[in-house]
């Protein structure tokens, strides 16, 4: 599958220690619907809900999720057709560094 630069670009920044899926992406390949949508589905991690200083610091996180479920709903309109997704693999619960559970 071919991905513009705009949106590597535009998924690398929203998960820039995923290296999995910037791999992925520069190999075209069709997963990375499969890690776009494990990566986004579960939210923000309690503990780290619970280790936030301010309200800011969580609402700063959970706008990050939601640019993360903005990316896979366009990856879902641009190139899921192409995919032919079946079932998506269960994924261990795991924070990045963002607090962001992948």
């Amino acid at each position: 599958m071919y991905y513009p630069d705009d949106f590597k670009q535009k998924a690398k920044e929203l998960y820039p220690s995923y290296y999995l899926l910037h791999e992925a992406l520069d190999r075209g390949e069709a997963r990375v619907g499969e890690l776009l949508t494990t990566a986004w589905s579960k939210g923000v991690a309690f503990d780290v809900i619970l280790k936030a200083t301010s309200l800011e610091e969580i609402q700063k996180k959970a706008r990050l999720g939601i640019e993360r479920q903005r990316l896979y709903s366009e990856w879902l309109d641009r190139f899921g057709g192409e995919a032919k997704l079946k079932n998506l693999p269960g994924k261990e619960l795991k924070s990045d560094e963002e607090g962001i559970v992948i």
